[in-house]
């Protein structure tokens, strides 16, 4: 196998591993990894790190009146404009 083959295929499966299959945004692993990471480097700096959470509200009124298909197209909007505020960076 070529290496550059080899190389995208690790990439595409640490992408698999660590990101939402629907969004593309960073999957519960990769963000509790990059939390821990960022939590022991302020420790060791002694500086702060600060989280963001979001919560849609109403949406499993969303999946369950409109279905699972438009929730899924609501997740797909928001994560993009998500991305494009820069929102799925990782250090």
């Amino acid at each position: 196998m070529d290496i550059d083959d080899r190389k995208k295929a690790e990439q595409r499966i640490q992408h698999l591993a660590y990101s939402d299959s629907l969004t593309g945004l960073p999957n519960r692993r990769l963000v509790q990894d990059r939390l821990t990471q960022a939590l022991a480097s302020a420790r060791r700096q002694k500086n702060r790190v600060a989280l963001l959470f979001l919560d849609l509200d109403r949406f499993k009124n969303i999946n369950d009146s409109l279905g699972h298909a438009v929730g899924d197209l609501l997740l797909q909007q928001v994560a993009e404009r998500l991305k494009t505020w820069g929102v799925n960076r990782t250090p």
